[in-house]
């Protein structure tokens, strides 16, 4: 595993953001998921940005460390630097440990607020879970997708995703997914808070 402390930079225009990352794959394609930084990326396109290793640490603890002592109060004051938090404090560590954050992000998934409220897996279903898991667990490595699966998921993803319009921007949106997760009924209610400010 390793524990690097790295800088994206925009090439765009010379902004930058500074992060920690923990990953088994060095050169994996990471720049960060901050949220400056991501609705960076999705306006100039990856191609724009590029990741410097600025440390590889020993462990998690000296990551947090030094990306503690990088990304400090003055540096969030720069008008170039992507960070919007305190060094140390990035991921999602910081919410599952305070209790109360916990208990909200727990109570919004309870009841009729969670699509499965009211359902159940027919014995048939039930059948076919237990059989996919106990193939998984026989083949040592539960977490894996076959490469049968691999094949399948390739085959999905190469297929040309259809265009759609936004009923209230009027945006060309590739895929029903993305039409559903940021435009139509969204989109709407984004224009709405904007006329109210």
């Amino acid at each position: 595993m390793y524990f690097i402390i790295y800088q994206t930079t925009n090439l765009f225009n010379g902004r930058f953001y500074i992060g920690k990352h923990q990953t088994k794959d060095i050169n994996d394609g990471y720049l960060g998921s901050g949220k400056a930084l991501t609705s960076a990326i999705k306006k100039h396109g990856k191609q724009s940005f590029a990741r410097e290793i600025l440390k590889l640490c020993e462990s998690k603890e000296e990551m947090d460390r030094i990306e503690e002592s990088l990304v400090t109060e003055d540096l969030l004051k720069d008008p170039k630097c992507y960070n919007i938090r305190l060094g140390g404090t990035g991921g999602f560590d910081h919410i599952w440990k305070n209790p109360e954050t916990r208990k909200k992000l727990i109570k919004a998934k309870q009841g009729p607020r969670n699509s499965f409220y009211g359902k159940t897996h027919t014995v048939e279903t039930r059948l076919k879970i237990s059989i996919s898991q106990k193939e998984r667990l026989a083949n040592g490595n539960p977490y894996r997708h076959s490469e049968e699966s691999k094949f399948k998921i390739a085959i999905g993803n190469s297929k040309p995703k259809e265009t759609y319009e936004c009923a209230h921007c009027g945006a060309l949106v590739k895929g029903k997914t993305n039409l559903v997760r940021w435009h139509n009924g969204r989109c709407h209610i984004r224009a709405d808070r904007k006329r109210k400010k």
